[in-house]
């Protein structure tokens, strides 16, 4: 079993995955796995949308309230491209991937499809 977060930052990253979890099952989403780990790294949530396709979803809390100035580098898109590889081979079948923003005052933005 993993060790709780120690950290403020662990803590407010967990507060934000289930959050975001919360508001997955409000949309109708089962979560499947929270905290997946592959080989290429892990994976926030993994959740079946009702029309049956999995959906892979990196949470990312925000420290500003602007929206805009968030970036995923180019070595964070490349791992998380490597995920969903690795997950729709083993798997066998297509997932999405999606971005789930928490702002400072826990509003939820989602972003789905975002790697095309």
């Amino acid at each position: 079993m993993r060790q709780s977060p120690q950290h403020p930052y662990q803590c407010r990253g967990l507060t934000c995955e289930l959050l975001v979890k919360r508001e997955c099952e409000k949309r109708g989403l089962r979560v499947l796995f929270h905290r997946h780990r592959t080989p290429f790294g892990e994976v926030d949530l993994i959740a079946r949308d009702p029309n049956g396709r999995i959906r892979l979803i990196e949470v990312k809390s925000l420290s500003q309230q602007d929206w805009s100035t968030f970036r995923i580098s180019y070595r964070q898109q490349r791992r998380l491209r490597n995920v969903l590889s690795y997950l729709s081979h083993c798997w066998n079948q297509p997932m999405t991937f999606d971005l789930a923003f928490v702002g400072l005052h826990d509003e939820i933005l989602m972003v789905e499809d975002f790697l095309l």
